[in-house]
């Protein structure tokens, strides 16, 4: 029985994990101060604000990162929390939770949105009625309103940065705006007036579609939108990589990496002693060689098995440090991957393990849908590894009253496949405080080919 999965799924999946890897490298936020201040005055009639805050965002393009902001101050019967909104940020997404990274509850389901197209500073105050959508926004009195870029597109065919702005110009446009790249400032020739509020800027020089690039308007950048190069044929015929070894690939002589990664500038291996991120336990950071079709790669000699990773990879102007998007297993939370002896973890029977219903037609297949906590946690399951992958197949198991439980259960029902809801790692549940209660689907995944950490017996180690 092979250990891997199926060829084209693996590739797909690869695949789909690089280009998260390269979205999340790539389209980094600008380093920005947050001169504007979003005041949120929550009002609830019940007056239990107990373990309720905001979650906040700023939509696509803008510097604005999701976060969570604790409500911090009393204002009469509300309560008040403040989120900084970066420069460039003209339009904030925000939902009223409960239970903070656990989303026990939302105060609306729906998300709910702000739009300040004009502000340049200050506060602006908005008053939330629990369970009425739409907020009232009233200005604060040290609000400064201006003309801001609302939003900045380039198109290569054109060779233009189409742009749109809060309100239409009124000075001179010949040196309003800059535009400014990897290697400094590139010139603009020319500026003209498209559609009401809209204006298309001619670069100079025609802009790299794999770097990033800022434009600047009375002193405020905005993040230049590139297209999307990478479904396009020519990127496709460039940078398609067909092998199968992608990831870490060991031997006690060994270790390889090969990462996907072509519009990277440079990319790193940094070896790690443990898998917990945070941990100044670096052992040493290897150069990576840029290679065929956009992959890079890098070789240690020596026996690796155990040895926690991650990438340093330089795109756009901006260093991140990123999980292998390949591994095979991780640290806890999946932030740093783990060569690995995959040999080494074969359960007894691997090599001879056999589908019981590989002549069975799909027509006549009974399936029995399982979340992988699930099955053990009731009291009565008499299961040992409660919560666990090792849960799922232990066996003698009953109720206080004699009943089967867990996987004899399911054969006593006669079914012939169990599909399990997602037992990848996933990012939901934090694997450092596995003693207290939480829960998730867990449909947002962090490493596509990595089992979930908190459904093993030991979520810090690989192995």
């Amino acid at each position: 029985m092979k250990k891997t999965w199926k060829k084209n799924l693996s590739r797909v999946l690869s695949a789909l994990m690089a280009l998260a890897l390269l979205a999340s490298v790539g389209a980094m936020a600008l380093a920005a101060d947050s001169p504007i201040t979003l005041a949120l005055h929550y009002h609830r009639p019940d007056g239990d604000y107990a373990d309720w805050d905001v979650w906040a965002w700023g939509e696509e393009g803008t510097p604005m990162e999701g976060i969570g902001v604790p409500f911090t101050e009393a204002d009469g019967d509300s309560m008040v929390a403040y989120i900084p909104v970066p420069l460039g940020t003209t339009k904030v997404g925000y939902i009223v939770r409960k239970g903070g990274g656990n989303w026990t509850a939302k105060d609306i389901s729906d998300d709910q949105y702000v739009y300040f197209p004009d502000v340049l500073s200050g506060t602006l105050h908005l008053y939330v009625e629990s369970g009425v959508p739409d907020g009232e926004l009233v200005d604060g009195e040290d609000l400064v309103r201006g003309i801001l870029v609302t939003e900045a597109r380039y198109d290569p065919d054109a060779n233009v940065i189409n742009i749109s702005m809060s309100a239409n110009l009124t000075q001179e446009t010949d040196g309003a705006f800059t535009v400014t790249g990897p290697g400094g400032q590139v010139a603009v020739t020319s500026v003209s007036q498209t559609a009401d509020k809209k204006y298309a800027l001619t670069p100079a020089e025609t802009l790299d579609l794999t770097e990033s690039y800022t434009l600047t308007y009375d002193g405020m950048e905005t993040k230049i939108n590139m297209p999307n190069i990478f479904s396009t044929e020519g990127f496709e015929a460039q940078y398609t990589y067909t092998g199968d070894d992608l990831g870490a690939t060991w031997t006690a002589e060994k270790t390889t990496f090969r990462v996907w990664a072509p519009t990277a500038k440079a990319v790193s291996v940094k070896l790690y002693a443990g898998g917990t991120e945070g941990v100044d336990d670096l052992i040493e950071k290897l150069p990576m060689t840029q290679d065929v079709n956009g992959t890079w790669v890098a070789e240690k000699s020596g026996d690796l098995n155990g040895t926690y990773y991650t990438y340093e990879v330089e795109v756009g102007g901006a260093v991140n440090e990123a999980v292998d998007p390949y591994a095979r297993t991780t640290g806890v939370n999946g932030r740093r991957a783990m060569v690995i002896d995959l040999d080494s973890t074969d359960p007894e029977g691997w090599a001879e393990d056999k589908n019981p219903n590989a002549d069975l037609g799909y027509t006549d297949a009974i399936i029995y849908e399982l979340h992988v906590r699930d099955l053990s946690t009731d009291a009565s399951s008499g299961i040992q590894n409660v919560g666990k992958f090792l849960g799922l197949i232990e066996t003698g198991t009953k109720t206080p009253g004699g009943k089967a439980t867990g996987i004899d259960h399911i054969k006593e029902l006669g079914v012939t496949h169990v599909h399990l809801l997602p037992s990848y790692d996933y990012g939901s549940v934090d694997e450092t405080r596995l003693d207290e209660p939480q829960f998730n689907w867990g449909y947002d995944p962090v490493n596509y080919n990595v089992p979930e950490g908190s459904y093993s017996t030991d979520p810090y180690n690989g192995a």
